[in-house]
């Protein structure tokens, strides 16, 4: 990957986190979904319940993405970033400052 491709991808992860201040936790959650595609190409987020991310780690990379549990408030979740192509350092590294 280009160093100006680096660049402008890590733009787009500013822009979408832009805001998140402001929002409640389920307009966060839409607003990340609506552009993860933005930063990783076929990549998508999934929310999943506790009881569905049982045995995942609590944060890190897992087989096809990268994940993080958040305790809350409101309520605990699981976000779950699916990326096909996980295993290359970069995509890791920006996985792990999406979410």
């Amino acid at each position: 990957m280009s160093l100006e491709t680096l660049l402008v991808r890590l733009l787009l992860l500013h822009e979408t986190a832009t805001g998140y201040t402001n929002l409640p936790v389920s307009g966060v959650l839409d607003h990340a979904q609506r552009y993860v595609g933005w930063i990783f190409e076929l990549g998508k987020l999934r929310v999943l319940d506790p009881d569905s991310a049982q045995g995942l780690p609590s944060r890190g990379r897992i087989a096809g993405g990268y994940g993080a549990y958040f305790f809350g408030p409101p309520h605990p979740m699981y976000l779950l970033l699916e990326i096909p192509n996980i295993d290359d350092p970069t995509e890791l590294r920006l996985s792990g400052s999406l979410l």
